[in-house]
């Protein structure tokens, strides 16, 4: 993600002038409360807007909404309760706003603005139609919360030049950050809504809200200097209760069966063993993963939410390999290594292909891609391999943005 380009000017004058009119168009919808509108401006002109690139262009008109009126009308929108259907809207343009890392500051300095998120992740009551648009379910309205969530806690972009010292202080920050969202109540509900069975078929919920509980565990560890606050948070939340049914009965969730066996793993690591061998079934579930791994995979249209039955076998297999390393047992499944140690053993060429279009690397003639040492891999993950960056590309826009999450994230 590009980071912060200048200050912001907060005094009303406009950064780029020539972007003005995009600006005007999305607070026009964002004052009708037409949440209709706003979705209509967001596909002409910023197609894909939650997985868009942060380009120069997003962020001058971001910074043109945030200057002079513009973000005391979103606030005020947000925080009018009577107004259901314009505090909708209002979520919807507050997450546009999310992806840069100055405004997304300005949006936690008010002191309202977590707290009426947490009020809409509970929210239970449906948009009734009116003349500014049709009726808005209720999980809409949590699943628009839930996104603007992951937006906030998601890896913050790293400038330039940036030093282990201030590092070190972002990470007390982001700790704290953290323990201010427990007070609030904010990652109870990200784990109620993985329990609702309305959000069952609704991908956005389920995903952005495992990766909200991954990123929990991530300020649980205390091993790394987490907080006790997050780590007593975590075990009172019965999160892992929450995710682990989905697990048992993956027919629900079979689209995300990784992020749930690695939120499992999450979970796991940071606050150990003992439910994972209590809940049952479940592993007796996880090791049947790994048995489907020589299960072909069924014919998905493009664009459609899958995980392959072979990667999310791998990455059962990771976590029986662990519980067995922890209780000082062989695996059941032999062969299987841990993360760690498969990024210290070098992949063999002939077993290494394009995560995009599925091509070999070039070995002795064969393949028709470059050698795997010229290969490029995901930015963020750092696990994904591509044969050059349009697969990369291609691939990002597929669904690998839904789930690619930086290793540091699961500890």
């Amino acid at each position: 993600m590009e980071g912060v380009l200048e200050p912001p000017c907060w005094d009303g004058n406009s950064p780029n002038p020539g972007l003005k009119p995009l600006a005007k168009n999305l607070l026009q919808c964002l004052r009708s409360g037409s949440n209709v509108a706003l979705e209509r401006e967001f596909d002409a002109n910023w197609p894909g807007y939650l997985d868009a690139e942060v380009t120069k262009k997003r962020i001058a008109v971001i910074r043109e909404i945030a200057c002079g009126p513009g973000m005391h009308t979103m606030f005020a929108a947000l925080f009018n309760e009577v107004d259901k259907r314009k505090q909708y809207t209002c979520m919807m343009l507050a997450t546009f706003m999310c992806v840069v890392d100055d405004m997304l500051t300005l949006l936690l300095s008010h002191p309202e603005f977590l707290p009426t998120l947490t009020r809409m992740l509970w929210n239970k009551i449906d948009i009734p139609e009116d003349h500014r648009g049709p009726p808005v379910p209720a999980m809409h309205v949590r699943r628009s919360a839930i996104v603007s969530l992951s937006f906030i806690v998601r890896e913050q972009s790293k400038p330039p030049g940036i030093t282990p010292f201030f590092e070190h202080l972002a990470w007390l920050e982001r700790i704290a950050f953290l323990e201010k969202l427990c007070d609030l109540g904010i990652p109870a509900a990200a784990v109620a809504n993985l329990n609702d069975r309305e959000a069952l078929n609704d991908e956005v919920l389920v995903g952005k809200g495992m990766m909200v509980v991954r990123t929990i565990c991530s300020g649980a560890d205390t091993s790394q200097g987490g907080s006790e606050k997050c780590l007593d948070t975590l075990i009172k939340l019965r999160a892992f209760e929450a995710i682990a049914q989905h697990a048992i009965a993956p027919s629900n969730l079979r689209p995300h069966m990784l992020a749930v066996v690695e939120t499992l793993t999450a979970i796991a690591r940071v606050a150990g063993i003992q439910k994972l061998e209590e809940y049952p079934g479940l592993m007796d579930s996880i090791q049947t993963l790994w048995v489907r791994r020589q299960v072909p995979d069924p014919p998905i249209p493009p664009g459609q939410p899958w995980d392959s039955n072979k990667v999310v076998a791998y990455a059962a297999a990771e976590l029986v390999a662990y519980v067995a390393k922890v209780n000082g047992r062989p695996s059941p499944i032999p062969g299987v290594m841990s993360r760690n140690t498969q990024e210290k053993v070098a992949r063999r060429e002939k077993d290494c292909f394009c995560a995009g279009c599925g091509r070999r690397p070039d070995v002795k003639g064969i393949g028709g891609t470059p050698g795997f040492f010229r290969w490029c891999r995901c930015s963020r993950c750092k696990v994904m391999r591509y044969c050059s960056k349009k697969c990369r590309e291609v691939h990002w826009m597929k669904g690998h943005w839904n789930e690619c999450v930086p290793l540091w994230l699961v500890p």
